[in-house]
């Protein structure tokens, strides 16, 4: 640690602050070719992401931006509550089993761009849904949940209230958060009872929770859990879809120029115009999907006396703002965006409930989001059956 006093020399720092100075106007100036003034830069990342997405994708399907609105619009306050309960995002774990040892051999793999993979790949809720309730959830659930998830011609997507009882983990890796629960049941005194046990957040055993999850969260909750009981409260479902043409082809261009542009200086074909494409293609793969879970409604917060405040949503509130959002040009919508995350975490535990057998052995020994840590000795050959799939999905959906 370098310990400065007035009498330091700060050359270093001032300069180091000139260059902080240089790099930012000589980023305004090539933002300003690009854009033709400065009022007209995007405030975010993002916001440039959204300009692409608008001339290919809005301006191009009308149709499909027609939809996107019209779902939206007809948010209603419980069913934006439930979108935003289902949204849970990547996961990030370590095998507590094997805290404290020393793993060599070790195996890394990585989901290569997880999320605009399943952006191209995968179908989502694309149109308005209907929610039940009682026995009408549960009726309606019966019927859903016998659908082949992953069949190409799979009709709807739903997402589900339940109640759970009695239930533990049936792998060394736990799968769901107790911060994404509607409802734990946690002894009333200190000397009752314990009525969860976690592992490091995540959920080991509990004895009730009320959890609102996506169809793709429950299908790998019943396998990842033993339940004893469960109880469907609320359930909506909406027809799905694949993503519009334009969008997948915007997608799969920037990861073209992503791929194919990355190179060492050294290389002889590098310039600096190659690598500046090369940064943009990469922020652009990086950044689409928060184009589609962005909240288009949130509280609204105030500053008091007191500190922050949060104003909770009223019905008429909640309304009004999704309402302004007609006047947008939109390309994605929220509940889209729920899914792109399930699609993600589905894919990541089809491998792991294939590596952990629970108390017979897991291979498993770090997850985060797009990767996994394997110890050594695991079937491989489970992973190439894996891209084998992946292949074959992107191949019908060029067909």
């Amino acid at each position: 640690m370098k310990i400065r006093t007035p009498e330091s020399n700060i050359d270093d720092v001032i300069q180091y602050s000139i260059n902080d100075v240089v790099c930012m106007i000589y980023g305004l100036e090539k933002y300003r070719e690009k854009y033709g003034c400065i009022e007209n830069i995007p405030l975010t990342q993002t916001g440039g992401i959204r300009r692409v997405c608008v001339e290919n994708v809005t301006k191009q399907n009308a149709f499909w931006a027609n939809l996107c609105t019209n779902v939206t619009t007809k948010y209603t306050l419980d069913l934006f509550r439930d979108l935003s309960a289902a949204f849970v995002g990547g996961w990030t774990h370590a095998n507590a089993y094997c805290a404290g040892e020393i793993f060599h051999n070790i195996w890394h793999g990585d989901f290569a761009s997880s999320y605009p993979t399943v952006m191209t790949t995968r179908t989502f809720p694309c149109y308005d849904f209907e929610t039940y309730e009682g026995d009408d959830a549960y009726n309606e659930f019966m019927k859903l949940d016998m659908h082949d998830l992953e069949d190409p011609e799979l009709k709807y997507h739903y997402m589900i209230t339940v109640r759970v009882k009695n239930f533990h983990t049936t792998r060394q890796n736990t799968f769901w958060s107790v911060s994404k629960c509607d409802y734990v049941k946690y002894p009333a005194n200190a000397d009752d009872p314990v009525t969860i046990i976690t592992d490091n957040g995540k959920i080991e055993w509990c004895e009730e929770a009320v959890i609102t999850m996506t169809d793709l969260d429950w299908y790998i909750f019943r396998q990842a859990y033993c339940i004893e009981e469960f109880d469907i409260i609320r359930l909506s479902k909406a027809m799905c879809d694949y993503l519009p043409i334009e969008m997948i082809m915007t997608i799969l261009d920037y990861y073209g120029y992503k791929t194919s542009l990355k190179m060492d200086e050294d290389d002889p074909d590098w310039s600096p115009s190659i690598d500046s494409q090369y940064v943009e293609s990469k922020q652009f793969i990086n950044g689409i999907y928060g184009c589609s879970v962005t909240k288009v409604v949130s509280d609204d917060i105030l500053m008091t006396e007191d500190g922050w405040v949060k104003i909770p949503l009223t019905e008429e509130a909640f309304n009004k703002k999704v309402w302004a959002t007609k006047e947008e040009s939109t390309f994605l919508s929220y509940q889209i965006g729920v899914w792109v995350t399930a699609w993600a975490r589905f894919n990541l535990w089809t491998l792991i409930l294939q590596f952990d057998k629970g108390i017979t052995g897991s291979f498993v020994l770090y997850g985060d989001t797009d990767s996994l840590f394997l110890r050594d000795g695991c079937d491989l050959n489970i992973v190439k059956k894996y891209n084998e799939k992946v292949e074959y999905l992107e191949r019908d959906v060029a067909a």
